[in-house]
């Protein structure tokens, strides 16, 4: 896999991801604590897969649901395990009359049983 190299940074995979996924409208996050880029929901099973088929994130540590009054966020943590990268965390958001975000579970199978826990409590499908 081209993205497990040695010294390789999340904000180097970020950067990586924008070249390699043309029209794609993801942002770094300013000031986050973590390497974090804000993704389109239509966007995010193409990220996802690059990042995990490209870049080598194997583990997705955990998904949470967020309710920002106006808008609803979904935050996922990934870690690459081969090459001891991470964490890099994407954010998916929008209102809440549209709280719908595509499954990873055909990418990360962990992200089963997160998925339904942020549907039961939040309602976000």
């Amino acid at each position: 896999m081209s993205g497990r190299t040695e010294g390789v940074t999340e904000l180097d995979i970020i950067s990586r991801l924008q070249a390699a996924l043309p029209g794609l409208a993801a942002e770094p996050v300013e000031g986050a604590k973590d390497p974090t880029l804000r993704v389109p929901v239509g966007d995010l099973v193409r990220v996802a897969s690059w990042l995990r088929d490209e870049a080598g994130y194997d583990y997705l540590s955990n998904v949470t649901g967020v309710d920002r009054g106006e808008q609803f966020e979904v935050v996922y943590h990934l870690y690459s395990i081969a090459r001891g990268g991470g964490p890099l965390v994407l954010k998916v958001s929008g209102p809440w009359d549209q709280a719908t975000v595509p499954s990873l579970v055909s990418i990360w199978p962990a992200a089963e049983f997160q998925e339904h826990e942020v549907y039961d409590l939040l309602g976000i499908s």
